[in-house]
Order: structure tokens, then C-alpha cells, then sequence
């Protein structure tokens, strides 16, 4: 099973415009679903500290259908931290797809 399976799970990807969160035309839904695990894996396994709570949280959203709002009050910090934080993951990990996976935004 997949974490984008779950329709919460695909409604929180889509709301914070994730890879894999909805159908894609010619079957390549499942590529990007795994392309997704591979790049929240790879951005867990490395950079600093920083970098893999983003990845954390970034995973949490997805699976627990968190809020910025709510994710700040758990690590007791703000709004701007978390939108930064979590802004900074996504960077990152557009950089391992496109490196690591040959894959962009334009391929979906």
C-alpha cells in the first residue's frame, strides 16, 4: 500500500502540490508514487539536521494530513518557520529529482 492510496493522504499531496498526487495520463501514476518515496527516502538519508526534520514534517503532512498551522504547534514554533522549512525540503528535493532521477516538474 501506498501513503497516496489513502484519499486523505492525496488531498493533503494535492494541496501542498506534491509528486504523485493524482492520476496521471498514459499509467505513469505509479512511477511518480515512486519516485515520491524515493526522494522523501533519499532527503531522510541525508543533508543535516534541518534538512531531514523538513522531510519529517513534509512526510508527516502527507500521512497525517497536517496543517502548517498544526505542525508548528507541535514543534512549537511559527507559521514562517514551518513555511520556510518545508519550502527549503521542497527545493531540495526537486534538486535530488532532477540529479539522482533525471525527473521535473515537466515530466508530470
Amino acid at each position: 500500500m501506498n501513503i497516496l492510496d489513502d484519499d486523505k493522504n492525496r488531498q493533503a499531496a494535492e494541496r501542498y502540490r506534491c509528486f504523485g498526487s493524482s492520476d496521471v495520463p498514459g499509467g505513469k501514476h505509479l512511477e511518480h508514487q515512486d519516485i515520491l518515496h524515493k526522494l522523501l527516502r533519499d532527503s531522510e538519508a541525508t543533508g543535516s539536521r534541518r534538512q531531514r526534520e523538513g522531510t519529517k514534517w513534509l512526510r508527516l503532512m502527507l500521512t497525517q494530513n497536517l496543517t502548517i498551522t498544526e505542525i508548528a504547534a507541535l514543534r512549537k514554533t511559527t507559521k514562517d518557520d514551518v513555511q520556510h522549512l518545508l519550502s527549503q525540503t521542497r527545493k531540495r528535493m526537486r534538486m535530488i529529482a532532477e540529479t539522482r532521477y533525471n525527473f521535473t516538474a515537466r515530466d508530470l
